[in-house]
């Protein structure tokens, strides 16, 4: 309430002290009112001298004429101030209106986009709100500061690392890692994590950096399944199909079935068995099919919906490799038209532009000539944008 009335005062004020100087400049006697009472004045004198014989007959003539014409001209401009005070009425007029309209529209703006509801927030209690409550980036700062002035400080890096991991900067991920290992030496959970920043870096292709510290972490932890499925998707990634299809059923097998992983596991392995003639579906073996040669390749729709449950970072790493391994297989062996497609779409979803444009341009010369063929690319590279 005390609000209300402090707000109404301070408008009632604003709003007095400018009508009373509008009022002021309004009833201010105008400058030729006040020639014509002083000229009317010197006329008069003038006929007193006149009578008293102070002046002659002569200069009192002369001076009534100068009055008079000063007199004459006065009453004009006065005549003529005079027509333009309707004008100048209708100007106070709005000049009014507008002092009086401007609390009103103020107070219904407030009402509409105000909180008059919210309670006082002071200065002292929002600065201590912000410290209880940093931004991300204020914490990284500081880290990044407090490790700038003491490098050596292993705790620092090993929570910096993880930060920006989830911020998709896994340069600086890998890099905090790699601090990390310099300072406490190569453990298997700090060579696996630095490695996962190799591979994510690279869009899920395993680098030989990677893979050199996945084999030592899996000769150091042979019982993490995370390592194995990373060298898994390296043999896959490297054209070595039939070692790829031993590490993944190896890594299959030890599985209860639950993991988030057995999902991208299944699906690589059903991919290579399925170009080597047999197909495993959900782990079990079934007799060898004949592919459609233009049907394309992939994981399940229960593989998908199994996908869900992996982490973001795991999922980007699984559908990357997907990608790159189809895309090392069109380019080596070939593939139908809508394989093509499926490569340029895959290539665009996980921001790949160039990579697609590349695809695309492969696809068109292997199937130049082929005006079916042709028009179904265009109409893929219409659909996405592409050149």
């Amino acid at each position: 309430m005390m609000f209300w009335i402090v707000l109404a005062l301070m408008t009632a004020a604003v709003s007095l002290s400018v009508l009373v100087a509008v009022s002021r400049a309004r009833h201010a006697p105008l400058r030729e009112e006040n020639d014509i009472e002083v000229f009317r004045q010197q006329l008069a004198e003038v006929e007193d001298d006149l009578r008293t014989g102070a002046v002659s007959a002569e200069m009192a003539e002369a001076a009534r004429t100068e009055i008079s014409r000063r007199l004459l001209a006065a009453k004009r401009e006065a005549d003529g101030r005079a027509a333009n005070q309707p004008a100048s009425q209708r100007a106070w007029g709005l000049r009014v209106a507008a002092i009086v309209a401007m609390p009103v529209l103020a107070l219904g703006l407030y009402f509409l986009v105000g909180a008059p509801g919210v309670p006082d927030q002071p200065l002292a209690e929002r600065q201590a709100q912000l410290n209880r409550n940093p931004d991300i980036n204020q914490l990284i700062a500081r880290t990044e500061e407090h490790l700038a002035q003491n490098p050596d400080d292993v705790q620092g890096w090993m929570v910096l690392a993880p930060v920006y991991a989830r911020q998709g900067a896994y340069d600086k991920a890998e890099a905090a890692y790699a601090q990390a290992i310099r300072i406490a030496g190569p453990t298997p959970a700090l060579e696996l994590a630095r490695a996962e920043m190799l591979i994510f870096q690279q869009q899920g292709t395993v680098t030989a950096e990677a893979e050199a510290m996945l084999k030592r972490v899996t000769t150091a932890a042979p019982e993490q399944a995370k390592p194995r499925f990373y060298l898994a998707l390296a043999l896959t990634q490297q054209g070595q199909t039939a070692a790829a299809i031993t590490a993944w059923r190896d890594l299959l097998a030890d599985a209860n079935g639950d993991e988030p992983w057995v999902a991208a596991a299944r699906a690589q392995l059903n991919t290579l068995t399925d170009q080597s003639g047999s197909s495993i579906v959900s782990g079990q073996e079934t007799a060898p099919t004949e592919a459609k040669p233009d049907e394309p390749r992939g994981p399940t729709r229960e593989d998908i919906e199994a996908a869900q449950d992996m982490t973001v970072q795991d999922r980007q790493a699984m559908v990357a490799g997907m990608v790159a391994q189809l895309e090392t297989r069109l380019a080596e062996d070939g593939g139908s038209v809508q394989e093509w497609s499926r490569l340029v779409r895959s290539l665009i979803v996980i921001g790949e532009e160039q990579r697609a444009q590349d695809a695309l341009a492969a696809a068109r010369t292997a199937f130049d000539g082929d005006a079916e063929a042709e028009a179904q690319l265009d109409g893929v590279a219409q659909a996405l944008g592409l050149n």
